[in-house]
């Protein structure tokens, strides 16, 4: 479990049933007796179920059989529990996003594609999974798919298939760690693919997060249409803490009268969730704690510095 009280992103997993030990109505029919017809290579091929439309969901792409056909498998995405920070950075974006998807025709108006990229950074445990938590969220009430990126040269390959059979659909895609893959051969050639080659497709947001935007190559972050914003999102504020300590204990003072919120400060929400495990779970006093988790505080080379692309954003 995140830090933040969400699920984040990394932490999904593939399913394949929908929580309550039944198969979900998508997926009825694939382990029973062919039923339909796919066309493939000029030939009819007796397939076990088809469906029209992907149910809304969280979806990671993958190689189906031995020849490489790709799929969009079913992940879990529990948003239950998500804290919002208002007045924030993380609130901002969330509401711009909500704004882009109502201005469609606001787009084609005026002869735009209706897509949007958005490149999160900032140290870790810093709200970034949790901001995507809520997107996603938001995304899913609109019957929208979220597409899962983790190799981008078959996520861009996935895109044309999906838009093939779902011109409209709203799609959310997310990139999370976007620096894992720079030591990958083809990884700029497949990136840029993904954000504004053949795979360009509309009515779709991109988001992407790096602990170390230093990683990336200029050509992704300083080109508007790839990434239109690059947002710092950094460590919780005074207000952030107090209102994620209120929601996961009720109060922002240990049993002992310690100020969590003040002796807190620069603490990640991952610090803050081992802080609370540490006082309300095992019982140790609050300047233990506090103390050690003071003494693991590594902040990555990105959280000093000028910012980068269109600039910091605070």
């Amino acid at each position: 479990m995140a830090g933040n009280g969400a699920v984040l992103l990394d932490e999904l997993e593939e399913v394949g049933n929908d929580g309550r030990g039944t198969t979900p109505a998508s997926l009825k029919g694939q382990r029973g007796e062919v039923c339909q017809y796919s066309v493939k290579n000029h030939c009819y091929v007796p397939v076990r179920a088809t469906v029209p439309v992907l149910p809304a969901g969280c979806y990671r792409v993958r190689r189906v059989d031995m020849a490489g056909e790709l799929g969009l498998s079913p992940v879990r995405a529990a948003t239950d529990m998500l804290i919002r920070f208002p007045d924030s950075t993380s609130e901002d974006l969330i509401e711009e996003i909500e704004r882009f998807w109502r201005l469609k025709d606001d787009y084609r108006a005026n002869g735009l594609s209706h897509k949007r990229g958005y490149l999160l950074w900032g140290p870790p445990g810093s709200g970034k999974s949790c901001t995507i938590a809520v997107v996603v969220a938001n995304h899913l009430k609109r019957d929208g798919v979220v597409m899962l990126v983790d190799v981008p040269g078959t996520a861009a390959a996935m895109l044309q298939l999906f838009r093939m059979v779902e011109p409209i659909r709203p799609l959310l895609l997310v990139w999370e760690d976007m620096e894992s893959m720079t030591a990958y051969e083809r990884w700029e050639s497949e990136s840029l693919a993904v954000l504004d080659g053949e795979s360009q497709v509309e009515d779709v947001v991109f988001i992407a997060t790096t602990n170390y935007p230093e990683k990336l190559d200029k050509r992704l972050v300083n080109r508007p249409g790839r990434f239109d914003r690059v947002v710092k999102i950094g460590l919780p504020d005074e207000r952030a803490r107090a209102l994620y300590l209120e929601s996961k204990m009720g109060s922002t003072t240990a049993p002992d009268g310690t100020d969590l919120v003040g002796e807190t400060r620069d603490f990640s929400f991952g610090h803050l969730r081992e802080m609370i495990v540490g006082i309300r779970i095992q019982g140790k006093s609050p300047a233990e704690v506090i103390e050690r988790l003071r003494g693991m505080k590594v902040l990555p080379k990105s959280s000093a510095g000028n910012g980068i692309g269109f600039g910091e954003e605070n």
